[in-house]
């Protein structure tokens, strides 16, 4: 996904459990996805839409139209030998 396209879409992990709930019931979402959200963000660390199995296909598809979940690869990891 290009930047342009990303900067039109929310970043999720941005957003407090309250403003998820806001968010989800503007989408015509139920309220109660909104901590559900916040728990498979930020107690469950996922970071793909399609593992929150307790949110519908369709909510799901409607979540990554518009928000995304910012993720970063580990490129090198590194340990000390202290």
């Amino acid at each position: 996904m290009n930047k342009e396209m990303r900067s039109e879409k929310i970043n999720i992990l941005d957003l407090t459990k309250e403003e998820l709930t806001d968010l989800v019931v503007s989408l015509g979402m139920k309220k109660f996805y909104g901590k559900e959200l916040f728990v498979w963000l930020h107690k469950k660390i996922v970071r793909n839409f399609d593992d929150m199995t307790n949110i519908s296909l369709k909510d799901r598809n409607l979540l990554k139209e518009k928000t995304y979940i910012p993720f970063f690869n580990l490129l090198k990891h590194q340990v000390s030998k202290n």
